[in-house]
């Protein structure tokens, strides 16, 4: 029998704070933290929305192999929640489809 396929996992939540704040001074708290913290972040990344549910969507300002994405976002993340609030969560912003050829022969790829 596998223990952990029962286990309930629970992610933390955003705290008070957090959701007492409107949107613009939450991304105004992640810019000033980020400036703060890893000034060199800010060139590749920008905030798109902070949700008082803690969710936070970012887009990429610069094109970055997937290993690297990778990184600078889990590092994002991390800088957050030690110096935000614990229960935020970094989610990239979704690109559309970029394929010329479907675009040509008019399929549209719903997500």
């Amino acid at each position: 029998m596998n223990l952990f396929a029962n286990a309930a996992l629970s992610s933390p939540s955003v705290g008070a704070f957090w959701q007492n704040l409107t949107e613009s001074a939450r991304l105004e708290a992640m810019s000033l933290a980020i400036r703060r913290l890893n000034p060199e972040m800010l060139g590749l990344l920008k905030f798109v929305t902070a949700k008082d549910d803690g969710q936070v969507i970012v887009r990429l300002e610069k094109a970055m192999k997937a290993a690297e994405r990778g990184t600078v976002l889990l590092d994002l993340e991390m800088l957050l929640k030690s110096n935000i609030d614990e229960g935020v969560v970094v989610w990239l912003e979704p690109l559309g489809d970029k394929s010329s050829l479907r675009k040509l022969r008019g399929i549209e790829v719903k997500a």
